[in-house]
C-alpha cells in the first residue's frame, strides 16, 4: 500500500496524506454517489463521492468530513447512484433539507427493500 498526497475532493490543497491501494479503482472509474452514514452518536451524515470505499475509510480514520471526525465509528446506511457530480450535489442538498423524520423514512424505504443502493436519488418532499 502506497502513501500519496490527496489532491481530489473537498480536502484538495491541504496536502493530506492518504493511504492508496493500487488495486482499487481510481475515482474516475466510479460513478458519483450520494451516501448517508449513521455516526456513533446516532446523528446522520450525508455526503457525495465518486469513490465510496475510499471516502468511508476517510471517515473511519478521522480524515473525512469535520462533522464525522468526533463521531466515529460510522455506519453506511444507504447510497444512491447519480448521473454526475452536479446531480449528486443537488440530491445531497435535497436530502439535507429534509427533516430528520423524513430522512429516516427515506432510509427505511431503501433498507426495507433490502437494497442499499438505489438508482435514483431522493427527491425533496413537500410538507
Amino acid at each position: 500500500m502506497d502513501v500519496a498526497i490527496n489532491s481530489n475532493g473537498p480536502d484538495r490543497g491541504r496536502g493530506e496524506r492518504v493511504l492508496t491501494d493500487p488495486n482499487l479503482p481510481t475515482p474516475k472509474d466510479e460513478a458519483w454517489k450520494l451516501y448517508v452514514l449513521r455516526c456513533a452518536d446516532g446523528s446522520l451524515y450525508c455526503g457525495i463521492t465518486n469513490h465510496l470505499e475510499r471516502r468511508i475509510r476517510q471517515h473511519a480514520c478521522g480524515t473525512g468530513a469535520r462533522y464525522t471526525r468526533g463521531r466515529a465509528p460510522v455506519e453506511l446506511l444507504a447510497t444512491w447512484d447519480c448521473a454526475d457530480r452536479s446531480d449528486a450535489s443537488k440530491a445531497e442538498l435535497a436530502f439535507k433539507k429534509l427533516s430528520r423524520i423524513q430522512k429516516l423514512r427515506r432510509l427505511a424505504e431503501v433498507c426495507g427493500s433490502h437494497q442499499r443502493t438505489r438508482t435514483s436519488p431522493p427527491e425533496p418532499t413537500r410538507a
